[in-house]
């Protein structure tokens, strides 16, 4: 016998014992009961037999189910299952596939906003942001006037626009929240002003020298009827 023909006999040798073995702890995992109490898992021989024969990433998705079913019997009361090691693992990988898949549509729904948001944001240019005190005729004393200047920057006419304008103290912290809108259409390029008149004592005690204003779109509509909106930003309009 060639010592080529010698070594492809030991290959296949080999591979038949690879085989066999792979048989055997399948077998054993499909017909091994997971012990109900897992705190008696160490002491149970057959269990500890079948779980030193399996692969590092099935031991692995087996202690998870096994710590899964724990908490969940611990909360609820109701005895663990009784299945097999083998039911156990796929039980495991499918709630781990499940969870990983979930994750992953709300990674891509993070995302999709994120773009919205910067198509946003992209769309317009907010300046001459300003906030003063109210001195037309007709208003309260503590009446503010907010007021901005939009420029539209896409290739769209825009049909409305509204914009949300914050103002801060000296330290960051919130003084009001103004909206303001305007359903003029803004050709490309072209620029409009928004203003309004609000309740602004917080922001006059505070003093205007000491009050920093800054205002983003929320939502711009635009005459095709397609539309930008910012997610999830709720201000009074």
């Amino acid at each position: 016998m060639s010592k080529g023909d010698t070594q492809m006999r030991f290959s296949k040798l080999i591979l038949s014992c690879s085989l066999l073995l792979c048989s055997a702890v399948a077998i054993a995992s499909s017909t091994v009961i997971l012990p109900a109490n897992p705190t008696a898992a160490a002491e149970d021989q057959e269990f500890q037999k079948a779980f030193r024969e399996l692969p590092d990433a099935e031991k692995q998705l087996l202690v998870h189910y096994m710590m899964r079913s724990a908490i969940g019997s611990a909360i609820t009361g109701v005895p663990t299952a009784n299945i097999t090691i083998a039911e156990a693992i796929a039980d495991q990988k499918a709630f781990e596939d499940k969870k990983k898949a979930r994750q992953k549509e709300i990674e891509e729904k993070e995302r999709a906003e994120e773009a919205k948001a910067q198509a946003l944001t992209n769309a317009v240019a907010i300046e001459n942001i300003k906030i003063e005190k109210a001195t037309e005729s007709g208003y309260r004393e503590g009446a503010v006037k907010v007021s901005v200047t939009v420029r539209n920057l896409t290739e769209k006419p825009i049909a409305g626009v509204k914009v949300g304008v914050r103002a801060n103290d000296i330290f960051g912290d919130s003084l009001g929240s103004y909206g303001l809108k305007s359903a003029t259409s803004v050709q490309p390029q072209g620029e409009i002003t928004l203003d309004g008149h609000y309740e602004g004592s917080k922001v006059l005690e505070a003093g205007l020298s000491k009050v920093s204003v800054s205002a983003e779109p929320i939502h711009i509509v635009f005459e095709d009827r397609s539309e930008l909106k910012k997610p999830g930003m709720i201000i009074g309009f």
